[in-house]
């Protein structure tokens, strides 16, 4: 299966409606976004006669401290060098009337900007509420197929506490995407294993996927060595039994890699590769996901 990920804190909603609407003329399987997103794509890909009903809408939703929460903004040691620009794949930094300025619609908390200024003029902050996002997705009649919940953060205790509540507010598909950032191998199992009882608990009978987060919002270029990370947690998550996604740093080289491991994920999510890859070159995007369902024949 191909998961495009349009981004949990991506708010350009007119791209990622033209991103969507080039992969999902390919038979895409998932689409990815925040839940404000969501509504606005499936809105705009039924207005342009596309079957949704073929498509799995996923909205995701972020733990408070989870990278993909978080925003950058520019502070007042600003030197207007303007070297952050050049380190943004989202274009997100933009200059007005000489001042540089962070689009927040635009912007998905990679940090990478924070991380080049040599004048420390970028602060990062959190946007997001889990409890504000699941009473708007528990509210509103236009539910996703899959709700997935990031979990990058440190505290163990506060993940399954949060995890619970969600699971006494929600009730359907669930994927919980998680990377190695904070924990060892042996800890993310007995992790999971943790979640799924408490999955089993409260929504038994739908279905519970794991995305294997490898170098996440790594903007991957092509380089097969990107996929490594990824590949590598898919592989120490496998014998659990479970659906598992791949995701983190994934691009063109990552069926072929797949196929040279003999590994056969659930689904294959696709990020920054996908979104920019859509925006270069559309053909190239197609044959992303022929290559992608290749991997299933």
């Amino acid at each position: 299966m191909f998961k495009l990920i349009l981004g949990l804190g991506n708010q350009d909603i007119e791209t990622s409606k033209k991103i969507a609407y080039i992969y999902s003329q390919s038979n895409i399987d998932i689409i990815d976004s925040s839940f404000e997103v969501f509504k606005e794509i499936k809105k705009f890909l039924e207005d342009k006669s596309i079957d949704t009903s073929k498509i799995k809408f996923c909205v995701s939703v972020g733990l408070l401290g989870d990278i993909h929460n978080k925003k950058a903004k520019i502070n007042k040691n600003c030197a207007k060098c303007k070297k952050c620009i050049s380190f943004c794949s989202q274009k997100a930094i933009e200059i007005t009337n000489e001042e540089i300025k962070v689009n927040s619609k635009k912007c998905i908390g990679c940090s990478k900007c924070r991380h080049f200024c040599s004048f420390g003029a970028i602060d990062i902050y959190e946007e997001n509420s889990l409890e504000n996002n699941i009473e708007q997705i528990k509210n509103n009649t236009l539910k996703p197929d899959i709700l997935e919940l990031h979990l990058d953060i440190k505290k163990k205790k506060k993940i399954i506490k949060d995890f619970e509540y969600v699971l006494k507010n929600y009730k359907g598909d669930i994927s919980i995407c998680i990377s190695r950032k904070y924990f060892g191998i042996k800890k993310i199992i007995k992790l999971i294993k943790k979640l799924k009882e408490i999955f089993d608990k409260y929504n038994k009978g739908f279905h519970f996927m794991i995305q294997a987060d490898g170098s996440s919002m790594n903007n991957a270029d092509g380089e097969y060595s990107s996929n490594l990370e990824a590949l590598a947690f898919y592989k120490e998550l496998s014998d659990l039994g479970y659906d598992i996604i791949i995701s983190g740093g994934t691009n063109d080289k990552t069926p072929y890699l797949c196929k040279l491991f003999n590994l056969k994920p659930y689904a294959v999510a696709y990020g920054s590769y996908a979104r920019k890859t859509a925006l270069e070159n559309e053909k190239k995007a197609q044959e992303l996901v022929l290559k992608t369902a290749q991997l299933y024949d």
